[in-house]
């Protein structure tokens, strides 16, 4: 991987048109996009890779609104 682009929570919030409530929730639970977390403190420097956001948003595009994420 050739320096990737790292992006704050609120960059990739904003990149998604999401919340940072949404990315820290989706988190916690294991279904949100990739991050990298990079200090071990319980609320540690989060970043994004863009190129995770948009492997994530592509993984969830849709044909038909019946179909499973």
């Amino acid at each position: 991987m050739n320096n990737p682009e790292l992006l704050t929570a609120r960059q990739a919030a904003e990149f998604l048109g999401v919340s940072t409530e949404y990315l820290e929730l989706h988190r916690r639970l294991g279904d949100g996009p990739e991050f990298l977390k990079l200090t071990d403190a319980p609320n540690g420097i989060v970043r994004y890779r863009r190129d995770a956001l948009e492997k994530w948003l592509a993984e969830r595009t849709r044909t038909q609104t019946g179909e499973s994420a």
